[in-house]
């Protein structure tokens, strides 16, 4: 390498002509980009690896590839739980499968204790205890460690994935209550600020998406959900939806469907579901 680059010599073959993780690395993203035809290869890896991906990427250029340049180490941190960091060695291994069990059954006594007459209770559990883990997975800058805490990750009034499912719940039951169908262009009746603030990031939701892409950062989507959830908060409390003379309860109502459009599209590019009732 240059040395201006400040790499250390990437080994390609052992002395035995053994291969090692380089060789492949390099053969893989051959093939990935010729035969399987790969816009972008995204390497989603953890940070220690960083020097490795910058010394294939780097050889990959040097061999005439044009398309070097196409390859991203995505990086992301480590996860931690009350034990210490997840590891592999020494019998410290945590399974996904026994996280997801766990918040499963958290999520269920939680409905016990706060809903209990609630239907497909058991359904529910599952869609809110998985969008639970994911979010709090990816609400994290994922350069940064993460430290898993039950007590966060199922708040349903913090900054938290079930806390935007309760407020996409919500939306869907005040649609419900309105029971008649939403008018598509409404003359939009604005007269506080709550409403204006509501409209304003309603607005953004295409450029958090694009930003969010362009970054590989999932994390910028996930708090504008939040956000979002914040600004309708504020909204519902402050600002009477159903009964209002007409102009303003539609226009009110414009926003609640609006809002729950953009939870629900949220939640779903994060691979989140968003339950009909909570």
């Amino acid at each position: 390498f240059d040395e201006a680059e400040n790499m250390p010599p990437c080994i390609i073959m052992k002395s035995d002509g053994a291969s090692i993780y380089a060789t492949r690395d390099l053969a893989t993203a051959i093939y990935r980009h010729e035969v399987m035809k790969g816009d972008e290869l995204l390497y989603v890896v953890g940070q220690d690896q960083t020097l490795h991906f910058k010394q294939v990427f780097k050889v990959l250029e040097l061999m005439g590839y044009e398309w070097a340049k196409t390859c991203h180490h995505i990086v992301f941190g480590m996860y931690r739980f009350a034990e210490g960091k997840m590891s592999t060695r020494k019998g410290r291994v945590i399974l996904f499968e026994d996280v997801i069990t766990d918040a499963i059954e958290l999520v269920q006594k939680m409905i016990q204790e706060k809903n209990p007459g609630l239907e497909n209770k058991d359904a529910v559990a599952r869609q809110v205890a998985i969008g639970a883990v994911i979010f709090n997975d990816l609400i994290n800058d994922r350069v940064k460690n993460v430290l898993f805490d039950w007590d966060r990750v199922i708040n349903m009034e913090g900054d938290s994935g079930p806390y935007v499912q309760y407020t996409t719940v919500r939306c869907k039951s005040i649609l419900r209550k309105y029971g008649k169908p939403v008018v598509e262009k409404p003359v939009m009746e604005l007269a506080n600020e709550e409403e204006r603030k509501l409209v304003f990031q309603l607005l953004q939701f295409e450029d958090i998406l694009s930003g969010a892409y362009r970054q590989y950062r999932p994390n910028i989507l996930a708090q504008y959900l939040l956000e979002l959830c914040g600004s309708f908060s504020h909204f519902y409390h402050k600002c009477r939806i159903i009964g209002e003379p007409a102009e303003v309860e539609s226009s009110r109502i414009s926003l609640v469907a609006a809002t729950e459009k953009v939870l629900v599209q949220g939640l779903a590019i994060l691979n989140i579901e968003a339950p009909e009732a909570m």
